[in-house]
């Protein structure tokens, strides 16, 4: 029962860390929020919570990469241009993502990509140092992996 407490727990601290960084954080390559609401089944005994945000119609990047598409490098560098502001936007305003990733790399209609998946977003002065473990092992910086302090690097 405590883990089943504790992984509750942890869940609403993602969502409201989500939810924190989709409200304060404007940016044209940061996924845009648009509003949130709570479901409660009558008997109340289940409640959830929707984030509403813009359509990334053109799915997340891991899928396109795993498609039989041939994409282009010019198509991948304004990809990477996009994640890159918006990283950069991100770590302006001392936060750092920790779950950077292709599946969080989101593209619109017009392909333009949008940073998302805030929930593991932690705020950093530029000189701290960070301990905590987190984020998808495949994609973890290796410093993060060691447990050794880390910063604003390992979103890149």
């Amino acid at each position: 029962m405590k883990k089943q407490v504790r992984e509750q727990e942890e869940l609403e601290t993602h969502l409201l860390r989500e939810l924190a960084v989709l409200k304060c954080m404007k940016h044209e390559n940061m996924l845009e929020y648009l509003g949130a609401y709570n479901e409660v089944d009558p008997a109340g005994a289940t409640h959830a919570v929707y984030i509403v945000t813009e359509l990334a119609a053109g799915g997340d990047l891991l899928s396109l990469l795993l498609s039989e598409h041939a994409l282009g490098w010019k198509f991948l560098a304004k990809i990477c241009r996009g994640a890159a502001a918006g990283l950069e936007h991100l770590h302006s305003h001392n936060l750092i993502h920790r779950d950077v990733k292709a599946s969080n790399l989101l593209l619109d209609a017009r392909w333009a990509c949008k940073l998302a998946d805030f929930g593991l977003c932690r705020e950093a002065a530029p000189d701290d140092e960070q301990m905590s473990t987190c984020g998808t092992d495949e994609y973890m910086a290796p410093e993060l992996h060691f447990d050794e302090p880390y910063g604003f690097a390992v979103d890149v």
